[in-house]
């Protein structure tokens, strides 16, 4: 796993400001708000495990069909991304909400088969080790998920999405999984419900598809996101951005808190010196 690219940034304002002690929240994490850079790094972790369901891949015989339009499901997928003085940031899927997709396998005429795949995938990040989760949104702050599709190659070109491939079976052998869409976290004081930071996950290509298991349920009974599916798990590796953006409180917050501090500094002299 690597970070790269890193600018100073003061993990305790970050880890203060969302923590669960209301000390740490009103006399020093505003304060630390304040001082702390933003930071911008890359990242890439492999081993990553996934799970995924695509469905309506059995015909009434309980033969797999091999080609057509699949809708397609990812329902797991879940990695951390060691960002420095920060810490740990945990990253998976939306346990919550059901993150979709589709994929369209074509035969072609030389036996080998072209695979376009896209998952609009609901994500959380963690920065306490998994008691607290916040929520994907857009540019915008409102909820949404990354939408991911099967591309060749990282950034790719209007020609380079889909691939090519020998083989019809999912997780396609070729390419990955590219975001056009970006997922942003907005970062909030538990205490006061506004954002304190927003992390920014964006360029994410998700490939390398190893140890690859496979169970199909060609009798499930057929309904709202069941029937005839196939089930895959694997590893993989993800590779991508993070940008972490502070918020800078206004200038009479952090007075407030400065004078907060200090008047408790000075109460305790105050009682030091009765004594």
């Amino acid at each position: 796993m690597n970070i790269f690219k890193s600018s100073n940034f003061v993990s305790r304002s970050l880890i203060g400001a969302v923590g669960l002690s209301a000390s740490a929240v009103s006399l020093f994490g505003v304060v630390e708000s304040a001082k702390a850079a933003n930071f911008t790094g890359s990242f890439s972790t492999s081993g990553v495990p996934v799970h995924t369901a695509v469905f309506d891949k059995y015909d009434p015989n309980g033969d797999e069909i091999p080609t057509g339009t699949f809708m397609t499901e990812m329902e797991a997928i879940d990695f951390s991304i060691d960002v420095p003085d920060l810490g740990s940031v945990m990253v998976r899927e939306d346990p919550n909400k059901t993150s979709t997709g589709e994929t369209t396998v074509t035969e072609r005429e030389d036996g080998d088969y072209q695979i376009e795949s896209f998952f609009d995938i609901f994500s959380q990040i963690s920065l306490d080790g998994g008691m607290t989760w916040f929520d994907s949104v857009d540019e915008d702050g409102n909820a949404a998920p990354m939408r991911v599709e099967l591309a060749e190659v990282p950034n790719p070109t209007p020609d380079q999405f889909g691939c090519i491939t020998s083989s019809f079976l999912l997780p396609p052998d070729c390419g990955g999984y590219w975001s056009q869409f970006h997922s942003w976290f907005e970062i909030l004081n538990p205490l006061t419900g506004k954002r304190v930071a927003t992390i920014h996950l964006s360029d994410v290509f998700h490939f390398g598809f190893g140890n690859i298991g496979r169970i199909g349920f060609p009798n499930d009974i057929p309904g709202p996101g069941f029937g005839p599916h196939q089930n895959e798990w694997f590893d993989s590796e993800v590779t991508g951005n993070i940008e972490v953006t502070m918020v800078v409180p206004e200038p009479s917050m952090v007075l407030a808190s400065i004078f907060g501090l200090g008047g408790m500094l000075g109460l305790k002299r105050k009682k030091e010196s009765d004594s």
